[in-house]
């Protein structure tokens, strides 16, 4: 009976959702293991809290991160840049897919060589790493995570600050260093094709004496659409760092992305661990 309500509702989230577009899914939610899920792949302790996943705004896109290293005069020395493919269904499940880092002057040099992929299931709280091409036979594996049946979502989304920003002045006392963050808001622009609003934070680090210790310059341009950051920049005294969303394709990606592919054994480990999150600035 249990089994039955719960996938009546999230048959209704999910239709909800398609006609709500972006919005996180909040409160309780239990998962329903299956023959792809075994109850076995679940932890015996219940009850956690997690990130709400992000329904009604599936796409396909690559994220670019470029890393500028600069010298003690403020130049470039040296740029690298690292491509992630990334999907999300309108569930809220995402894959992200790590391409090797590239080397400027040496396009080809990774080319075949594996690449990590991380496939979140939102809906029956499990993660799965994987890798792919691989030659050998004995490197088919994925790892599976699983988290507790009964999850709380809570929202801690960029939603709420990104929406409408306001411009803002906060300090905080780190012991004998004073930071001050002074957040301005950048108004609106297209970016891919999609409206994003923008916000600018400059922090600074200053010492008991009044010496300035550093300084972190940050930019952040959000998509409500998609309810993810379509571009963003952080400037230090030694690098810059930008990570760019391109090639976005607001269409359902293919279910068989979020698992691992036929062919592959799945091993299951104890702990989750901790899901990669983008840096904001």
């Amino acid at each position: 009976m249990m089994k039955t309500l719960f996938t009546t509702g999230f048959l209704m989230t999910s239709l909800l959702a398609l006609g709500q577009g972006a919005r996180p899914l909040l409160g309780k939610d239990i998962a329903v293991p299956s023959a792809r899920f075994p109850a076995e792949w679940y932890p015996k302790e219940t009850g956690m809290q997690a990130t709400a996943p992000i329904a009604g705004a599936p796409y396909t896109a690559a994220m670019t991160m470029t890393t500028t290293v600069l010298n003690s005069e403020g130049k470039p020395i040296g740029t690298s840049r690292q491509r992630t493919l990334m999907w999300r269904d309108t569930a809220g499940r995402f894959r992200t897919e790590e391409l090797p880092s590239e080397i400027p002057g040496y396009p080809d040099a990774y080319d075949g060589l594996p690449h990590q992929i991380t496939a979140v299931d939102t809906v029956h709280h499990c993660q799965f790493i994987w890798s792919a091409p691989v030659a050998r036979e004995q490197a088919r594996e994925a790892v599976v995570y699983c988290n507790s049946r009964e999850v709380s979502r809570t929202d801690d989304s960029p939603a709420s600050r990104m929406t409408d920003p306001k411009p803002e002045i906060v300090h905080e006392q780190l012991g004998t260093m004073t930071r001050t963050t002074t957040t301005t808001p950048l108004g609106k622009r297209i970016l891919q094709g999609l409206e994003a609003v923008g916000v600018r934070s400059v922090t600074t680090e200053i010492d008991v004496e009044g010496r300035l210790q550093g300084t972190k310059e940050g930019e952040i341009w959000w998509s409500p659409a998609l309810h993810e950051s379509l571009l963003m920049t952080v400037k230090t005294h030694d690098c810059i760092v930008t990570w760019e969303m391109t090639e976005i394709r607001r269409d359902e990606p293919d279910a068989g992305l979020f698992y691992p592919p036929e062919g592959y054994s799945i091993r299951k480990e104890a702990e989750v661990p901790p899901l990669p999150v983008p840096p904001q600035p």
